[in-house]
Formats: structure tokens, sequence, C-alpha cells
């Protein structure tokens, strides 16, 4: 829904180097081309991860904001029980996303968030996937748009042509006229000469 309403420009992915890159690569093997914000963070310590997701909050282009984290640290996974991060993270109107990964553990993160991924790669290979369908609609939708313009150029050319054809038969038409009604000026003329000899 975000990616659909503001475009996957307007996301924000917070997170550590090797979660970010698993996402970064699930999301080009999809659309080559799609792009987003990505901030990065060390995911294991709240007060940095508080401080980034303020800085990100504050920057009017970002609509939402995902964390994502890779590895398999069982440590870095506590912060995001933190119930004083969590009241921080929805005290703001922003969506969140949780792509924590590799772990079985619902954690509060997962269960607050606008949604959860299973892994960073997970929360990749869909907005990949949805920015590919949105980029095939929008062409799809442009090529419509185009067949459109062509269509009604051609119908306004058709029109035009129509304009000049029916102007010219009216021309013509009022010659016509005016030739009938010199003949028979001139041969009432003719016939009066006659007659009056």
């Amino acid at each position: 829904h975000l990616i659909a309403q503001h475009g996957l420009g307007s996301l924000c992915l917070i997170g550590s180097e090797t979660g970010l890159g698993d996402a970064r690569a699930a999301l080009l093997r999809h659309c080559a081309d799609a792009s987003w914000r990505e901030a990065v963070c060390k995911v294991a310590d709240a007060e940095a991860v508080r401080n980034r997701f303020a800085q990100v909050c504050r920057d009017h282009a970002v609509a939402g904001i995902a964390f994502v984290r890779g590895g398999s640290d069982p440590l870095s996974l506590q912060i995001w029980n933190d119930g004083a991060l969590l009241r921080a993270f929805l005290a703001q109107p922003l969506p969140f996303y949780t792509a924590l990964g590799h772990s079985q553990e619902l954690l509060l993160a997962d269960k607050y968030a606008d949604e959860s991924f299973a892994t960073p790669t997970d929360l990749g290979a869909q907005a990949g996937r949805i920015a590919a369908e949105l980029a095939t609609e929008a062409a799809r939708e442009q090529r419509r748009e185009e067949e459109a313009a062509k269509l009604g150029e051609r119908l306004a050319q058709a029109e035009q042509a129509e304009a000049r054809a029916r102007a010219s038969a009216a021309t013509w038409r009022r010659w016509a006229i005016v030739l009938v009604l010199a003949l028979l000026a001139g041969l009432g003329l003719a016939l009066a000469r006659l007659l009056a000899t």
C-alpha cells in the first residue's frame, strides 16, 4: 500500500550493513532500477536505533520506515522487545515495518509493526515484486494514454478533413447557384430581346 501510494523512494530502511545489503540484493533481483532510502545503524544498540529513527522521521520525503537486521546474533534481537523503543516508534505517525530475520521468536517490534517480514531478503523481494508490478502497470497505462492520444489526433484530423470537404462542397454549390442564376439572367435577356424584335 505504501509503495503504491507514495512510491518506493518514500520508504527508508534502517539497519545493519548486512541487512541492508540482503534487502537491496533481493529488491534488485525483481526490479533492477528500483531504489529506496537507506540509513546504516547499529541494530543492537537501542539508543542508536532511536536516534537514527528520529533523524529519518524528520525527512518529509519519508512515508514509511523498515528496520532490517542481517545475521543470526541473538544479542542484537533483545532491543526489539524494549517497550520504550516501541513507544518511540508508535509515537510517530509513520508506518513501520520489521525484517529482523533469522529468529523464530515473535518480537514486540514484529507484533506492533504495520507488517513484519521473516528476513530482509523477504522484505526486499516483496518490495521488488510490487515495484515491478507497478512499473508494468504504469507502462501499460502510458501505452493506453498514448494510443488514446493518437486516436484522438486521428479523429481530430478526420473531423478537420470532413469540415474542409463540407466547406468545399458548400463553395461549389454557391458557385453552381451563381452560374445557374447568371445563365437564367442571360437567357432572360436574350428572350426579352427576341420578343422586342
